[in-house]
């Protein structure tokens, strides 16, 4: 009996360790968040657990006692006459790196090399483009190269809702801006509490859009915009554009993963900048405005006229989940 050394055997226990150490990295730093929704933590967490296991199991094929050499002979041998012919094949993992094996690992590897050595990237505006848009906002596939028709409210009706925004509580001073958001795992609640959160937009003059509630409240507000018409709003999000908006006219927007990051989804609101600022693409604002109606692509869609807009760094968590509604 002697000690053989398995040179690929390593090889997989390196990549199996390699995948427990990076979803691990993922976990601690936060950016897990980037690429699942908040409620599948467990299950990603538990594969970094399963890798590791795999792992310590994958190290004892390294090293093997092996028979002596007529005795191996006689296993194959014997082995041989059960298979027949060339017809069952087996790898000890010793035999020579073909090309076949090269490409196997390679696909393997390059997920490991991009995860560790390349940041993780955070979709923007280039993403929104791609994935539709303003045809995705306004739920058609129609062109988006009709003429925006607006509807806008009275000079002096926007002056004073303005006006009695700004006597309201709302809190001006804003949170740091790269504190952990913990509202992302606030987005379960019962029934009774989904009816009062719904309940309470309808009855409050002024919209706080945090993001455990930004999309239920997106999508109510999109439902029905005309119930919405006059309230002021707060919201925070990236600056998207398309080429047939206006100068002053921009998508404040948000991507919205409800599983994973494959399923991310462009979620936002047309607006208004005040006359004469412009801002660029994929720059984060804060913003206060007011809720009007406008027709886009034939359908009437919930447009902000912002009265109040600062810039603001990106945040650490910048993706929305949806909320999820216990059952029992």
């Amino acid at each position: 009996m002697k000690t053989k050394f398995y040179g690929q055997q390593l090889l997989k226990a390196i990549i199996l360790l390699s995948f427990s150490l990076l979803l691990l990295r993922w976990h601690v730093t936060g950016e897990i968040l980037k690429f699942v929704n908040p409620k599948y933590e467990i299950l990603s967490l538990g594969a970094a657990i399963l890798f590791a296991l795999l792992f310590v199991i994958q190290l004892t094929r390294i090293w093997t006692m092996s028979p002596s050499t007529h005795q191996h002979d006689h296993d194959h041998n014997h082995h041989d006459h059960s298979c027949h012919d060339d017809h069952c094949h087996h790898d000890h993992g010793t035999s020579d790196f073909s090309m076949r094996k090269l490409a196997g690992y390679s696909i393997i590897l390059f997920p490991l090399l991009t995860g560790f050595l390349l940041p993780v990237k955070t979709l923007d505006s280039s993403i929104a483009s791609k994935k539709g848009g303003m045809l995705l906002l306004s739920g058609t596939d129609q062109p988006a190269s009709k003429q925006i028709q607006q509807d806008p409210l009275p000079a002096a009706e926007l002056e004073h809702l303005v006006e009695e925004d700004l006597l309201d509580s709302h809190p001006t001073d804003s949170p740091a801006e790269h504190a952990p958001d913990e509202q992302i795992f606030e987005n379960e609640m019962s029934k009774d509490q989904y009816k009062q959160l719904l309940q309470h937009m309808e009855n409050t003059k002024s919209l706080e859009l945090q993001n455990n509630i930004f999309s239920t409240y997106y999508d109510h507000i999109r439902e029905h915009p005309e119930r919405f018409k006059g309230k002021t709003i707060h919201l925070s999000g990236f600056v998207y554009k398309e080429k047939d908006l206006a100068s002053n006219q921009l998508v404040l927007s948000r991507f919205l993963i409800t599983h994973c990051i494959a399923d991310a989804t462009l979620i936002g609101f047309l607006s208004e900048l005040p006359e004469g600022q412009i801002l660029e693409e994929d720059t984060w604002i804060q913003a206060d405005g007011v809720l009007d109606t406008i027709v886009h692509n034939e359908q009437e869609l919930p447009y902000i006229r912002i009265t109040n807009v600062k810039t603001v760094p990106a945040p650490d968590q910048p993706y929305l989940y949806p909320i999820s509604i216990r059952i029992l």
